[in-house]
This record gives C-alpha cells, sequence and structure tokens, in this order.
C-alpha cells in the first residue's frame, strides 16, 4: 500500500477514509487520499490529506466526519495536503467505487488502484 509505504500503519479504512498511526504508535491520524478529477491509467498523482489526532479526540469521531466531507475542501491549519507520485507500475485497478455518505446527500467516487489504497475523487 502506498500509505503503508510512506511511514504509517493503517489501523482501519471506512468509505475510503483511513485511520493511520506512527510506525511507532505516538501519534495517530486521520487521512484521505484523493484526486481532483476522475482517476485514469495515465494518473500518476494523487493527494494525501492528513489530520494529526490530538490524544483526547476519538478517532471514531474525526472518521465518521471525513466521511461526510467533501474531498475538494480539505485544507486549513490543521490537515496537511500533499502531493504523492505514483510509483511506476501503480495504476487504477478495474474497480470502481461508490460510499453514501452517511449524513446527506451525496455519494463519494473511489477508485481502488493496484496497491489495494483506495483513492476517492468527486
Amino acid at each position: 500500500m502506498l500509505i503503508a509505504r510512506s511511514g504509517y500503519e493503517v489501523r482501519r479504512c471506512v468509505d475510503g477514509v483511513y485511520h493511520l498511526a506512527t510506525l511507532d504508535g505516538l501519534k495517530q491520524y486521520i487521512a484521505l487520499l484523493y484526486a481532483l478529477a476522475p482517476m485514469t491509467l495515465r494518473s500518476r498523482s494523487v493527494k494525501f490529506a492528513l489530520f494529526e489526532l490530538e490524544p483526547e479526540v476519538r478517532a471514531d469521531d474525526v472518521l465518521e466526519h471525513w466521511r461526510n466531507l467533501d474531498a475538494r475542501r480539505l485544507g486549513g491549519p490543521c490537515v496537511t495536503v500533499v502531493d504523492m507520485a505514483l510509483p511506476k507500475g501503480v495504476c487504477v485497478a478495474d474497480e470502481a467505487l461508490a460510499f453514501v455518505r452517511p449524513r446527506g446527500p451525496g455519494i463519494r467516487h473511489a477508485v481502488r488502484l493496484t496497491t489495494g489504497d483506495i483513492v476517492c475523487y468527486n
């Protein structure tokens, strides 16, 4: 997985939203891989948005909130967004995914990469 190669342990993934921890387990994050446009076989990078959890914040609460967010609205001082290049040979698998947002209308569209990572897009 791309996320694991970036130095994080994937604790779980719900509808394309990841609960991560550093390999030493000292910090936890909620994260999302997303693209600004639908992914194609020619796509070479994705965005990686990370929100560091404070010790008193429950991961489940933030994860549930992120399941409803529009990825285009991620940003701000508390969210780190970085470009992540796709390694050679990594591309979209033939699986398209759609997740219904729990609170409110809308569907989050996503694809699964050949690495198993889920990338969301609008």
